[in-house]
């Protein structure tokens, strides 16, 4: 679909609208998160390399990494996209929605400790996201949940969105 080079990270697969595919990773080259879109067996105008049938998009420009997991989860009726990764330049556990008609969202920060999230997982919880990560590296790492709670009660990330609890610290 698309040369990632030759370390390329955090690959996450489901199914959008249309049940067609739709794949998250780090791209080693570029050093982008980006998803990789099934446009189906018609298309001819996909911007995957060597494949017109896939659409390869980054979708948080401006925001380097080198390596860790993302995430991927659709909701195959309305089309939005959600996409959680680790943000290695940083230290942080990111995510970003995708909107019909409107894009990739300018990413948030979900959490910022050192290597939140290198480790992530993400799905919904009625109509919000969860993403279960790890906070921390070797013998000092933590099993967190982060919860997209709104205006309510948080502790994590920007824009007052994130609860964030410890599951583990063992």
């Amino acid at each position: 679909l698309n040369n990632t080079g030759t370390d390329s990270f955090g690959i996450s697969l489901t199914s959008g609208s249309g049940g067609y595919s739709l794949i998250s990773y780090v791209d080693s080259t570029d050093h982008l998160v980006k998803v990789a879109r099934y446009l189906g067996p018609s298309n001819t105008t996909g911007s995957c390399t060597g494949n017109p049938h896939w659409n390869c998009e980054t979708i948080a420009p401006g925001y380097l990494t080198e390596w860790g997991e993302t995430s991927i989860w659709a909701d195959t009726t309305s089309g939005i996209i959600w996409v959680s990764w680790h943000y290695s330049h940083d230290a942080t556990l990111m995510f970003s929605q995708y909107t019909m008609g409107s894009g990739w969202q300018t990413p948030e920060t979900v959490d910022q400790a050192m290597y939140s999230g290198e480790q992530n997982s993400l799905t919904k919880s009625g109509n919000l996201p969860v993403i279960a990560y790890t906070d921390g590296r070797s013998d000092d790492t933590d099993l967190m949940v982060a919860n997209r709670v709104g205006n309510g009660t948080v502790n994590c990330g920007t824009g007052l969105n994130w609860y964030c609890e410890t599951l583990d610290s063992t």
